[in-house]
């Protein structure tokens, strides 16, 4: 069964307990991995390297809530066994073939060592345990406890949205320029640079994942001032503008969610011209 390696580590007779120095929030080891994702472990293979035991597990994957787009994904832990000799890492996740987890990955490092890996049980709700490890009391938060249908931004989902308009609009002869996908808190924005040119006309449109009830486009010219601005309810937004002149501007995406549960939402934006 899946979860936290807990043991502590003897050295001689003294016991060295694990310390975690930071606890990361869920938005901050969002922020900090590449790659967030939730599957089925499908294989182990454990190994010797400069005098540690390692393990690359191989992951099935189910859904990609952030980054990446493949359907299986190797990544390494510290630990497991060679040769009949186990090595425990304090705070090291372990694994076992068959395990349903959700892992926040920074390349093939699971983030904050043991905190972005958690196991999956009924009803889509994910764990983590810090049993035996010494952390601050914040860590006996909710972000032990993660429902993937909540407290998770899915760029899968808004992405899938964005395709369904960009295929659209393919029909009234506009062409895609360029695709973004990101993940935004309440109240929060991303801006993203533009050089424009002088008499074409362009559509900036944008989808969430299904947890947003609220969507702006604005944009801007260089000295800062907005130039077009559109403020949709719902998880879909779309705006249209003519440029009379080449020029640099930044489109700004934000959004805002009515439920004070939802964490982080999945945002896409796509630029197309005519």
């Amino acid at each position: 069964m899946f979860g936290l390696s807990l043991l502590t580590l003897l050295v001689g007779n003294q016991a060295i307990a694990t310390t975690y120095g930071t606890i990361y929030t869920v938005q901050e080891m969002t922020d900090l991995a590449h790659d967030v994702v939730s599957g089925t472990v499908t294989k182990l293979e454990s190994r010797h390297e400069d005098g540690i035991i390692k393990t690359n597990v191989t992951l099935n994957i189910e859904h990609n809530f952030v980054g990446n787009k493949k359907r299986q994904f190797t990544f390494e832990v510290v630990g497991g066994t060679v040769d009949g000799i186990t090595l425990d890492v304090p705070g090291s996740p372990t694994f076992t073939e068959g395990d349903k987890v959700l892992l926040f990955l920074d390349h093939q490092q699971v983030v904050g060592f043991g905190q972005g890996a958690y196991a999956i049980g009924p009803e889509r709700i994910a764990k983590r345990s810090f049993e035996g490890v010494s952390v601050m009391d914040a860590a006996a938060s909710p972000n032990n406890t993660l429902d993937l249908a909540i407290d998770l931004p899915d760029e899968t989902e808004a992405r899938s949205c964005l395709e369904v308009k960009v295929w659209d609009d393919y029909d009234d002869d506009w062409t895609l320029r360029s695709v973004e996908v990101d993940h935004l808190a309440s109240g929060e924005f991303k801006s993203y640079p533009l050089t424009l040119l002088s008499g074409m006309e362009y559509e900036f449109v944008s989808c969430t994942d299904q947890k947003a009830d609220f969507l702006q486009l604005t944009l801007y010219n260089s000295e800062g001032e907005p130039l077009e601005m559109v403020y949709e309810t719902g998880r879909e937004a779309t705006m249209l503008y003519k440029s009379d002149q080449n020029q640099t501007v930044i489109l700004s995406v934000q959004v805002d969610m009515e439920n004070p549960d939802v964490r982080q939402v999945g945002t896409s934006v796509g630029v197309l011209y005519r």
